[in-house]
């Protein structure tokens, strides 16, 4: 080797700044690889809410038509025995 080869490896193993990149790539890939564990992590915990939630809505029926007047006094009745229920 010639004596300009081994001055510019000494002067890059002496150097700071190719360390410094090195610590940047690893804590951006470290960044990076703790938000893709916490985005599956959330993912699969909603995706199984989600499907709980699909489950109760799917079996709901919606009554369109209009209540009676003797049918809201029976539901107002039965909503006051209920709010008089002590646990």
């Amino acid at each position: 080797m010639d004596f300009f080869m081994t001055n510019a490896i000494l002067a890059f193993a002496a150097s700071e700044t190719g360390a410094l990149g090195v610590e940047w790539v690893v804590f951006s890939s470290l960044s990076v690889g703790l938000a893709l564990g916490a985005i599956a992590l959330i993912s699969a915990t909603s995706q199984g809410t989600a499907r709980e939630a699909e489950g109760m809505v799917s079996s709901y029926v919606i009554d369109d038509r209009f209540d009676t007047e003797q049918e809201v006094m029976r539901l107002q009745q039965a909503a006051r025995a209920a709010a008089d229920v002590r646990y």
